[in-house]
């Protein structure tokens, strides 16, 4: 299939197809998204919305992760995704105490390296899925606010250059993008606000 048809292809089913997206990899689509409603090839409210709810799901995913499967998958598959029995236990420790602050603070920097164990534990801990859920609503708002604006400003910039160029810049905004992540995980990890 050639990029034109993936191209049309892509647009026909966008919104699906983020949403979709979004439920495995959710900053950087939603950066790329700001990027798309900056093209005008998407519109901000429903992109917004899909993003919001595609993030959402997959939250939900690691709370039934959490609730029905944690220690028998933390065992066999853990090491994979930095979730050990250790891990898991500080997690469950420090959330008891404060598992709304835990779960907004999760979700307001997930893309910046907060272990994925808050969200386990909170299944593991047997919270109210409706308090778990609404807890990261709030901070889904922001979250996904500020990394399609991310997109959106990159835009005009994308705008401005030499066509020849924008695949290089796409690429090269990617990286920038994942280097800031990686850069705040490491700031926030020597202040001792995430663990290790």
């Amino acid at each position: 299939m050639d990029f034109t048809k993936l191209l049309s292809l892509f647009l026909a089913y966008k919104y699906p197809i983020i949403f979709l997206t979004t439920i495995v990899e959710g900053p950087i689509i939603m950066t790329m998204s700001g990027l798309l409603v900056r093209l005008d090839l998407a519109g901000f409210w429903p992109i917004y919305f899909v993003l919001m709810a595609g993030d959402l799901v997959g939250d939900t995913v690691w709370y039934l992760v959490g609730y029905h499967f944690a220690h028998p998958l933390a065992s066999k598959f853990g090491k994979f995704f930095g979730l050990t029995h250790e891990k898991i236990d500080k997690t469950k420790a420090i959330f008891q105490n404060h598992p709304k602050k835990i779960l907004f603070l999760s979700k307001i920097t997930m893309g910046f390296g907060l272990p994925l164990a808050a969200l386990v534990v909170a299944g593991m801990s047997k919270i109210s899925f409706k308090r778990y859920i609404a807890s990261l609503f709030f901070g889904q708002i922001f979250f996904t606010g500020i990394l399609i604006s991310v997109g959106y400003f990159f835009g005009n910039l994308y705008e401005k250059i030499n066509k020849d160029f924008q695949i290089i810049s796409t690429f090269a905004f990617l990286v920038v993008v994942i280097l800031t992540i990686s850069g705040i995980r490491s700031y926030l990890k020597n202040r001792n606000i995430l663990k290790n």
